[in-house]
């Protein structure tokens, strides 16, 4: 049986991964605003960390807490995210969206093996700047294959069935 950890786990798309992958996969989930009652309703198999993603040094622990209770990890679903208008916490955008999935791959790449699996939940997301809103927020990203024993991108840079766009003048 697979380990799997999914970020953002206590509601949306995070949730639904987490209960499908319940039914045959050991599933550790972390939540911190939104307990995940509902979700643990359903599964009372799946581990629940309660983690601020948006404090990098929670990384190590979080991935402490799974290899202690299952002891193992072999997939990673980092589906948590922020979204922050504010200018006063838009630096959370960057913390929880892009330093916290390196900061969990960090940690879990000693404990991982060959086959493991990383999945990096990502989103577009344009916000226009109003009246009383002044981050323009556009985030753009794509999940890439990672090797587990070096953390080096593995792979083709683009999906074999991708073409090249040619120029026409």
């Amino acid at each position: 049986m697979r380990t799997v950890l999914v970020t953002g786990a206590a509601r949306g798309i995070g949730r639904a991964i987490a209960g499908d992958l319940a039914t045959d996969h050991a599933v550790a989930v972390t939540h911190n605003t939104t307990p995940p009652d509902a979700l643990l309703a359903e599964h009372p198999a799946i581990h629940a960390i309660h983690a601020d993603l948006s404090d990098q040094t929670t990384a190590p622990g979080i991935i402490d807490a799974v290899i202690a209770k299952f002891g193992r990890l072999d997939v990673i679903v980092n589906n948590a995210g922020a979204i922050e208008m504010d200018d006063g916490n838009a630096h959370l955008n960057h913390a929880v969206n892009v330093a916290a999935p390196m900061a969990l791959l960090t940690a879990a790449l000693p404990h991982q093996s060959a086959g493991a699996t990383i999945v990096n939940i990502s989103f577009h997301q344009r916000h226009p700047a109003r009246q009383g809103r002044g981050v323009l927020f556009c985030q753009q990203g794509r999940a890439e294959p990672v090797d587990p024993r070096n953390g080096q991108r593995a792979g083709p840079a683009r999906h074999p069935r991708q073409r090249r766009r040619s120029r026409r003048n």
